[in-house]
């Protein structure tokens, strides 16, 4: 995908973890990585790594100098990741009311936000409904790249579907 909205050709190096793919690239061994900016600021700070650029539609609060993929000229190439807390469904309202209402209120802690601050998360609260709709919208997008890319589990070199379509945790050299 990034390819394809860069108009490159990378070679995709495969790793089993955030640290094997940024010593790859700290060596040489490769020339960049997607990863997430709370696991590669250390190296960022210490001037071994430099950013290019962010995903998402807003700019990171751990590297607010850094523009995103938009700006730095590549407005289709947008994604971001979440969490989020699922139930069974059938959850009676009443507690998926009490869930989202306690878990609103937590994220409202001055301690949690900080903690999620250093990890370059923000915590919005949201309601179940919108949760649900993203999820939606989030399943029909990815679902639709899988397609156009007739991406077939076999296809995955020992790599899961969502390694093969993100390329987090793997290095690309050219």
């Amino acid at each position: 995908m990034f390819e394809d909205a860069a108009k490159v050709d990378l070679t995709m190096v495969p790793y089993k973890g955030t640290a094997d793919a940024v010593n790859a690239v700290l060596s040489g061994q490769t020339q960049l990585d997607f990863d997430a900016a709370s696991q590669v600021l250390p190296h960022i700070k210490a001037g071994k790594l430099k950013p290019l650029a962010v995903l998402g539609t807003k700019r990171s609060q751990l590297l607010p100098d850094v523009p995103t993929m938009a700006e730095a000229g590549l407005p289709s190439y947008n994604f971001s990741n979440w969490f989020g807390l699922v139930a069974p469904a059938g959850l009676p309202a009443e507690i998926t009311e009490k869930l989202q209402k306690d878990v609103a209120e937590i994220l409202q802690n001055s301690e949690i936000r900080a903690r999620y601050q250093i990890m370059g998360l923000q915590s919005p609260a949201t309601t179940p409904a919108q949760f649900g709709a993203l999820i939606q919208k989030d399943t029909a997008k990815w679902a639709a790249t899988i397609k156009a890319a007739n991406i077939q589990p076999s296809d995955a070199m020992g790599l899961t579907i969502t390694e093969k379509i993100w390329p987090g945790r793997r290095g690309w050299t050219r």
